[in-house]
């Protein structure tokens, strides 16, 4: 794992918690993006997000895969 990464993901996910929203898309200027985000912690190469809000990774694959935009 990428200590870089592991930081913006981490990141994202408090601030989603403590604003109480769910999207790859922050409200925050400046770190509305994965890639914004990856980009503060220090990592500028390509980059994708996953999240999900299930109990497994079962639960979370098949969430996904009945996503609208996916």
């Amino acid at each position: 794992m990428h200590l870089k990464i592991l930081a913006a993901a981490r990141g994202h996910c408090e601030e989603m918690a403590r604003l109480g929203y769910f999207s790859h898309f922050s409200p925050t200027p400046g770190r509305r993006t994965p890639f914004d985000r990856m980009k503060l912690a220090g990592y500028e190469r390509g980059v994708g997000e996953n999240l999900a809000l299930h109990g497994s990774a079962l639960g979370a694959h098949v969430s996904w895969l009945h996503s609208s935009g996916h």
